[in-house]
């Protein structure tokens, strides 16, 4: 079974296609749909195995709350840990879709076109920091303010004393 490239863009922009509902998918969510479609694609030529799509770079500001890792519906970026948050990427899984750059707030991730580090199939970190917990809406996150507060809680505190 092949898929095309429209009705493959078309399931990443979220519709379902004909071909897409009759895709043999293993496992269960969106990571193994899009896997199993990934999958069928043809393709003209082989792709060496590992070919990276991208690279992700990070100007280290990350403040740990993992939507970027939420939106790579690839498994390309991760991030592990509890007290201490390691954000991962590993090139060969990426395609390069940008869901991740979107999601960010703070602007940290930046995506690029593949380099020759990023040929490397091993994972790169990103960003390795302590997290601590907002006093206000208990999120976890690497970037606490003076009063333990987190950007978002700090930012509606000073809005609101502003408007007072």
């Amino acid at each position: 079974m092949s898929l095309s490239r429209r009705n493959f863009l078309g399931l990443l922009r979220g519709g379902r296609t004909e071909s897409a509902a009759k895709a043999p998918t293993p496992g269960t969510g969106k990571r193994a749909s899009l896997a199993g479609l990934l999958r069928t694609l043809d393709a003209r030529g082989p792709l060496p195995g590992g070919m990276a799509a991208g690279t992700m770079r990070s100007n280290g500001n990350c403040t740990a709350c993992g939507a970027c890792a939420k939106a790579c519906a690839t498994g390309a970026l991760t991030l592990t840990g509890d007290s201490v948050r390691t954000l991962t990427f590993t090139p060969a899984l990426c395609v390069a879709c940008g869901a991740c750059v979107k999601v960010c707030l703070p602007s940290v991730l930046s995506l690029s076109p593949a380099s020759l580090e990023s040929l490397a199939a091993s994972p790169r970190v990103l960003f390795r920091g302590d997290t601590g917990t907002c006093k206000r809406c208990r999120a976890k996150t690497a970037a606490l303010d003076e009063n333990g507060l987190c950007p978002v809680c700090a930012r509606k505190l000073h809005m609101l004393n502003d408007a007072s």
